[in-house]
């Protein structure tokens, strides 16, 4: 059953609840920077891993990589070149952009981790270790 407005003749109370709450906070959060994150999609593949993470706007350059620790590291900083030299900004969304993102992956071999980066996407090749593990046998009792 829907909710119906009873009119009390008073503006106070002649209020909808679902409108009461409609924006709330809205100006504490509009003035919050946008919380940007690194979306990513992490593939499993029998010998390796693969990381693709979104990076529109960064280039090769301003992205960091780290495998430390059994942790993958991914910065990425960004700086907006200020325009304002030439003319007055009237209105600006575009900001410097400072991204970190972390993974932890067992078993890598570090030394053939491998990383391309086209069209603002990375893509990340984590090779797992092949274990050397000796093949179990019978020992004969003499």
């Amino acid at each position: 059953m829907a909710f119906e407005k009873k009119p009390f003749n008073n503006a106070l109370f002649d209020v909808d609840p679902g409108e009461f709450f409609k924006d709330f906070g809205r100006q504490i959060f509009e003035q919050t920077p946008l919380k940007r994150d690194i979306k990513t999609d992490i593939i499993e593949f029998e010998d390796k891993y693969t990381v693709v993470a979104e990076l529109p706007g960064f280039t090769k350059e301003s992205i960091t990589l780290q495998y430390e620790n059994q942790v993958l590291t991914i910065v990425a900083d960004q700086v907006i070149v200020n325009e304002a030299d030439k003319g007055t900004v009237i209105h600006k969304e575009r900001n410097t952009h400072n991204l970190r993102r972390q993974f932890s992956f067992e078993h890598i071999d570090k030394t053939k981790i491998a990383a391309t980066f086209t069209n603002g996407l990375l893509y990340v090749t984590l090779p797992k270790k092949v274990d050397t593990v000796d093949d179990a046998s019978t020992i004969e009792i003499n």
